[in-house]
């Protein structure tokens, strides 16, 4: 996802996505402002995490086992 094909990380790529995501998050939060509070949506998405939790962890450790395989798979260890 952002490794390097050559080895290590690419910091390109790294920063494209932080940049993507903060650009992102800015947008949600200045639409959220316009018609309340800012805070209202990360208020929304934590509180559906916290009713659902067992779901949660389990799509979080699924998720990461998913990308350990896919990783090892990409480099050809398998």
């Amino acid at each position: 996802m952002f490794r390097d094909p050559f080895g290590g990380l690419d910091w390109d790529a790294i920063r494209q996505f932080l940049s993507a995501t903060t650009f992102l998050l800015f947008v949600v939060s200045f639409a959220a402002s316009t018609s309340g509070k800012w805070s209202d949506p990360y208020y929304w998405i934590w509180g559906h995490i916290t009713n659902n939790s067992a779901i949660v962890i389990i799509l979080i450790m699924f998720s990461m086992m998913a990308l350990w395989w896919y990783e090892q798979f990409n480099e050809g260890r398998y």
